[in-house]
């Protein structure tokens, strides 16, 4: 089997790879609500009541148990901040996973409180 053939799809000629994306299409990432920087993320939750930002810290703090991300907390009133530190010079897998867990946990605790005032 010839490579060259194989790959004609992927080149103009021999020499040079015809772009797979075209260049009229825009390439949009997706935005992050998370602050970043070369070893931390951080975020503020703000929530319409109290109760709301009580539960969510309780269940950060079950879920610090759980994973492998050095995490920091900062509670007040209706607001909670959440600071993900890598021990690494660099942000790993390991706390991008963890900031996308805290996102599903805000999530559940959201979707809590909406099913109890909804039975009310």
């Amino acid at each position: 089997m010839n490579i060259s053939k194989l790959m004609s799809g992927y080149f103009l000629n021999e020499n040079y790879i015809t772009p797979i994306v075209k260049p009229e299409t825009p390439i949009v990432a997706k935005k992050s609500s998370w602050n970043s920087q070369e070893k931390t993320m951080a975020r503020v939750f703000e929530f319409k009541k109290r109760k709301y930002s009580e539960k969510f810290l309780l269940e950060l703090l079950m879920y610090n148990r759980e994973t492998d991300a050095d995490l920091e907390f900062r509670f007040k009133s209706k607001k909670v901040t959440v600071v993900i530190k890598s021990r690494s010079p660099y942000l790993s897998e390991i706390e991008v996973e963890a900031a996308e867990d805290i996102d599903k946990i805000r999530k559940d605790v959201m979707y809590h409180f909406a099913d109890r005032e909804s039975n009310e």
